[in-house]
């Protein structure tokens, strides 16, 4: 996960997470019960973290090819996993 910090170039790892983020939160998106409180705050909490360490980066080209190559190859499992997680937030909510 990248730092809030925005003075320095993302390690590849770092530019992994906010590709895997930015998928996560398109998946969950219309999944999640905009009724249900819990699923609701989490789901805020969740792109609240996100925007505060995306807003502005730095990176090399060749590591975000890199990082890009590498999540589009794992896009359906990270998508259907944060569907999972999703669905299971709205249960916990609504008990």
């Amino acid at each position: 996960m990248p730092p809030t910090d925005t003075s320095y170039m993302l390690t590849i790892a770092q530019i992994r997470w906010i590709l895997r983020e930015d998928i996560r939160i398109e998946a969950m998106r219309d999944i999640i019960n905009p009724r249900n409180a819990h699923a609701v705050d989490k789901f805020n909490s969740m792109v609240n973290n996100y925007n505060a360490r995306v807003a502005e980066f730095r990176y090399a080209v060749q590591d975000m090819e890199y990082a890009q190559r590498e999540i589009e190859a794992m896009r359906d499992q990270i998508a259907w996993e944060a569907a999972h997680e999703a669905r299971r937030w709205n249960a916990q909510g609504s008990q």
